[in-house]
């Protein structure tokens, strides 16, 4: 219906206010826009600006690099043509003396000749240069002249092949090293500092004083950004740094790119003109469409007529809001208070109706709790609510649901006194009070949540009381006679709900369990399994079926009578419910035959483990009347899928697979088929024989290097196991950790391992052969024994070894679970001084924050990532990234599984600290890792004079 308004509608003040609030509405957010958007665009363009001066700065720097690369080349020529017998007593010849200005010869144990041009000072070389030269580099060299220019200085051995070999040191033509300063970037001002933050080189005629101001921005960190000032003119500059130090023995190079910020800037100045006469049009624009709108409708009566379709389509929690001091206002407020009764009204309708429809429905009498009380505060006004229903086999006991204002649910359990009884008997069509100590227990929980008057209404069925309804008020409630009606209808219905669920509870148990055991019986048991396999159908994981039939129980009923054969029976029930998880199932099919469902396993050794652990708990005696009575079982196995992909098939099979148990002597157990008998046998087997290794002392050590990259020094040895099978020869850790792991004896293999390579290590020390530290793995399993770290103070007491030289590594996936505990064994074992590694990082989950907190001194990459480089490119970002990280976190890096040494060169450059690996030496005995280490010892011994006498000769 479309409402007409005459043409001076603007002199009423409803009309008014309307049409300023749209003008204001826009105005402010036109300004914030506008404000907002002259920032957004200004940084922007900062951070646009120093983009393009950290990428000028780092084109810059590569460039200086290559032509210093292309100087080291071909100064290589130049000591080639002396190697050859060519003089360059007047300098080289061509492009060579455009390149390098002088030249000097430094003879061993002689006085420097000049070559060809002048040179006022010569660089001077410390041993470690000189050992630098020695592997065929070069040396850059920056000095200062006598008049205050910088000049660049190449040093090189003539033939590094030899020990006194001359040095040749040529000084390098700044100008090509520089290039011309008119190929720069006009707007962009680039200067050259050395590691001192002295200038080399600036593009521009810039002063002494600006130069020192430019380089009072400079950070120790390798790239970055500031601004600066000088003159009353301010300047934006990125720095990036060139490091020379691996190649060029030069700590480093820092290229700054600079420019007026005045040039940066310049398109905000178009955008400061443009605002002003957008946001002008703007407002036009907002004050024509208000005005517009308000000729169109009266919001309010729109308001109104709206609530009122919604009051017609049942919605009743939509409120009319209006506030606008008039006649709209008090319409609005009639509206919504009509709304509220005839909401409660149909609210307690639809909810009688919905717990009728749910009583014959479901036997969950917890939904139907949960119907009512998420209505309850709807249909009659409360703070909170609870519901108390009164256990079935005992009247003081029950349990309190109850929900609060926010949501929040909860069940509590409660103990119901006499007292409280009979008071909720003296008032059986409810009572409302006040707060006092004196009150039931079951009203706390609405006393906690501010509540300080309560409704009570009891639920009585066949004059016994099933439950309590119990609202609670902050203040005194006006309840009415429809409140009350209200709240004894749900009392009601609630009645005949747990009458209903009690009796069909009672209908369930009797159709669905076994009346001596109480476990799940033959029809119940089809149905677990039949879900169960649906499960595992969609989850794609298997499943098994254990059939128990009880050896010789007919000898018991024949001896002892019926009666003590029921008590054998629940007796029987009860051990196996003990030996499986809370979600398998464990059935009685009849007489002394049971079934075991398990319903998520690994693979068919978890079957294997729960029928041994049955066999297990069947070998005690079964005490009836103090007689004892020896009953064994015997079980058949099958699987799903491989066994069959129905419940009568893996039943048929399982019934099947249990007889041949008992032709085989009973007390056993037997897959369907064999090769799973077969399985599990060769398991057991190898768990007996690794116990007698472990008696026998058939477990060895081997030992492998762990490599210092920076000077090839063994620096640690990382103890490895093997065991000496006496048939199948010398076994790998995967061919027997496993069995380990799940037996519980990998806590004595780990205790043997690091007490024998304790004592070997202590060995070596005596020697004098000892690398600095060992290293020795520990499982997970080992790791969370208790008293795992006063297992480790034991080892080291009893073997006289250090702390500070043993290194336990662990896995990453230690850090995934339980890290309250990881975390307090780790900082126990810092305490005594043990170092830590985690071995095969990359390959678990653990997060940044787990290692920023971990007291964890090495990371160690795994080999799959180590294997692929340099070749790879993700296999290079990735080892690359866990080296920035650890570095990042002062931690060190151990690269394994290193083969070749294009992986070495790769990781040496990266500044990765060691590496193991197949390179440097396979796992060794213990007589061969000690001659290894007598060996190395020698060699770096030979290595270490040999360079201290070059460096003496220099």
């Amino acid at each position: 219906m479309a409402i007409k308004i005459e043409s001076g509608f603007f002199r009423s003040p409803f009309a008014r206010r309307i049409f300023g609030l749209f003008v204001i509405s826009a105005l402010i957010p036109v300004i914030a826009t506008g404000l907002l958007s002259f920032g957004q665009v200004s940084r922007l363009l900062e951070e646009q600006t120093h983009d393009q001066l950290h990428e000028a700065s780092k084109a810059y720097g590569m460039t200086l690099f290559d032509r210093l690369i292309s100087f080291e080349d071909n100064s290589g020529e130049l000591t080639r043509l002396m190697r050859e017998g060519e003089s360059l007593q007047l300098g080289p010849r061509g492009y060579l003396r455009e390149q390098f200005t002088a030249g000097v010869l430094i003879p061993h144990l002689g006085e420097p000749e000049s070559l060809w041009g002048q040179v006022s000072q010569l660089p001077r070389l410390s041993a470690a240069e000189i050992e630098h030269l020695l592997n065929d580099k070069i040396v850059v060299s920056n000095l200062v002249n006598g008049d205050n220019t910088p000049q660049i200085y190449i040093s090189r051995l003539i033939d590094p092949e030899q020990t006194d070999s001359a040095i040749l040191v040529v000084r390098v033509n700044t100008n090509l090293v520089w290039g011309d300063p008119e190929a720069l970037p006009l707007t962009t001002n680039f200067c050259v500092f050395n590691n001192g933050n002295r200038p080399l080189f600036c593009s521009r005629d810039f002063s002494k004083d600006m130069q020192e101001k430019l380089s009072a921005g400079l950070m120790q960190s390798s790239t970055g950004r500031f601004e600066w000032d000088f003159g009353g003119e301010a300047y934006m500059a990125s720095y990036w740094a060139v490091f020379l130090k691996a190649r060029f023995f030069n700590p480093r190079w820092i290229v700054v790119a600079t420019q007026p910020s005045k040039l940066a800037l310049a398109p905000i100045t178009a955008y400061k003109k443009m605002f002003p006469p957008v946001m002008v049009l703007s407002i036009l624009i907002v004050a024509f469409l208000s005005i517009n709108q308000i000729r169109r409708g009266v919001i309010p009566l729109q308001k109104l007529i709206d609530g009122t379709r919604r009051i017609a389509n049942r919605d009743f929690d939509n409120v009319v809001h209006v506030n606008s001091g008039d006649e709209f206002e008090e319409l609005a407020d009639s509206l919504n208070r009509m709304a509220r009764r005839l909401g409660k009204q149909f609210n307690a309708l639809t909810t009688l109706s919905e717990v009728d429809r749910i009583i014959l429905s479901t036997l969950e009498i917890e939904q139907v709790v949960d119907l009512v009380l998420s209505h309850l505060q709807t249909v009659i006004t409360c703070d909170v609510s609870s519901i108390t229903l009164v256990d079935t086999d005992s009247e003081q006991m029950g349990r309190i649901f109850f929900e609060t204002a926010d949501g929040g649910d909860n069940v509590l359990r409660v103990q119901l006194s006499d007292r409280e009884l009979d008071m909720i008997g003296e008032h059986p069509n409810g009572m409302l009070v006040p707060w006092s100590s004196a009150w039931p227990r079951y009203l706390i929980p609405l006393k906690r949540r501010g509540a300080r008057w309560f409704m009570i209404m009891p639920i009585r069925f066949k004059e016994r009381l099933s439950g309590i309804i119990s609202l609670g008020f902050k203040v005194k409630p006006t309840t009415d006679g429809e409140d009350i009606k209200r709240l004894r209808d749900f009392a009601d219905r609630l009645a005949v709900a747990l009458s209903t669920v009690e009796r069909e509870e009672t209908l369930y148990n009797q159709a669905h369990y076994d009346a001596l055991t109480g476990l799940p019986n033959r029809q119940l048991f089809k149905d677990r399994l039949e879900r169960d396999i649906m499960h595992a159908k969609m989850e794609h994981h298997p499943l098994a079926l254990l059939f128990v039939d009880l050896d010789h129980f007919k000898n018991v009923n024949d001896s002892v009578g019926h009666s003590a054969g029921d008590t054998l029976l629940k007796m029987a029930a009860g051990r196996l419910r003990s030996c499986v998880r809370e979600a398998d199932t464990v059935a009685r099919l009849g007489g002394d035959e049971f079934t075991i469902i398990l319903s998520k396993i690994h693979d068919p050794n978890d079957a294997s483990a729960v029928a041994e652990k049955v066999l297990k708990v069947f070998s005690k005696p079964f005490e009836i009347d103090r007689h004892e009575h020896f009953i064994s079982g015997s079980i058949g196995i099958t699987l799903y899928p491989s066994d069959g992909t129905t419940a009568e098939e893996l039943l048929r099979n399982a019934d099947t697979a249990m007889y041949r148990a008992k032709e085989s002597g009973r007390s056993n157990r037997k897959f369907f088929k064999e090769r799973m008998n077969a399985v599990a046998v060769a398991r057991i087997r190898l768990e007996s024989e690794l116990r007698q290794a472990l008696a026998n002392q058939d477990l060895m050590l081997r030992f492998q290097p762990q490599i210092s990259l920076k000077n090839d020094r063994v620096v640690s040895a990382e103890a490895l196991i093997r065991w000496m099978h006496p048939e199948r020869g010398e076994l790998l850790p995967g061919e027997f950790i496993d069995v380990a792991e799940d037996s519980g004896l990998i806590v004595p293999v780990g205790e043997w391992l690091l007490d024998a390579a304790c004592r070997q290590f202590v060995n070596w020390q005596r020697n004098r052969i000892a690398p600095q530290s060992l290293a020795v793995n520990v499982s997970i399993r080992q790791f969370r024994e208790p008293g795992f770290t006063a297992s480790v103070q034991r080892i080291l007491r009893d073997t006289d070894m250090s702390p500070e030289c043993l290194e336990l590594e662990i896995t990453e996936s230690l850090l995934v679970e339980d890290h309250d505990k990881t975390f307090e064994t780790l900082d126990e074992l810092r305490e005594i001084g043990v170092k830590l590694a985690i071995d095969d990082f990359g390959t678990g989950y653990s997060s940044m924050g787990h290692l920023k907190r971990l007291s964890i001194d090495t990371i160690k990459i795994d080999r799959s990532f180590v294997k692929d480089i340099p070749d790879d490119d993700d296999a290079a970002t990735i080892v690359m990234a866990i080296i920035l990280m650890a570095h990042s976190l002062r931690k060190q890096v151990v690269a394994e599984g290193v083969e070749t040494q294009a992986q070495v060169e790769f990781l040496r450059a990266r500044h990765c600290e060691f590496a193991q690996g197949f390179l440097f030496s396979e796992p060794l005995p213990v007589r061969e890792f000690s001659q290894y280490l007598r060996t190395r010892l020698k060699v770096i011994k030979m290595a270490t004079g040999r360079r201290r006498d070059i460096a003496d000769t220099a």
